[in-house]
């Protein structure tokens, strides 16, 4: 079809035979293999942090004098 009736110009590339991929939304990653951690661990954690908290905003708090 001519170009003046609507036509792709003469220089316009050919679109490829190969089909479109999309994004694989409906897969599904496999399940984790680490273990969710315990009441006790957990409650180590959160007063490793706690205390690292503390420490950093008692750094934070008294200036070095250097």
């Amino acid at each position: 079809m001519p170009t003046e009736l609507g036509g792709m110009p003469a220089n316009t590339p050919q679109p490829s035979g190969a089909p479109v991929a999309y994004p694989a939304v409906h897969d599904m990653p496999p399940p984790r293999q680490n273990a969710v951690l315990t009441d006790a661990e957990q409650k180590q954690a959160e007063a490793e942090l706690a205390a690292l908290r503390a420490r950093q905003a008692k750094q934070v708090a008294t200036p070095d004098k250097n």
